[in-house]
């Protein structure tokens, strides 16, 4: 084995972090974008049901009882 190999398979034994794959930045940006566009519309989707909830519950108080 070359003595560059073995620097390397030392280098990696002692320091494996070194080796572990980096995500661009870029990539993480978009990820997390993407992650914020599904998380705005899962609010807005619960915010409309609460509202549409709201409304029928509304609807319901005003009924008349049955006796």
């Amino acid at each position: 084995m070359s003595s560059g190999l073995r620097f390397v398979a030392a280098l990696a034994k002692v320091k494996p972090e070194i080796f572990e794959r980096v995500d661009s930045l870029e990539a993480r940006v978009d990820s997390l974008e993407e992650q914020m566009s599904e998380r705005v519309l899962r609010e807005r989707q619960i915010a409309s049901q609460v509202g549409q909830n709201t409304r029928e519950i509304g609807k319901l108080q005003r009924r008349p009882r049955a006796a």
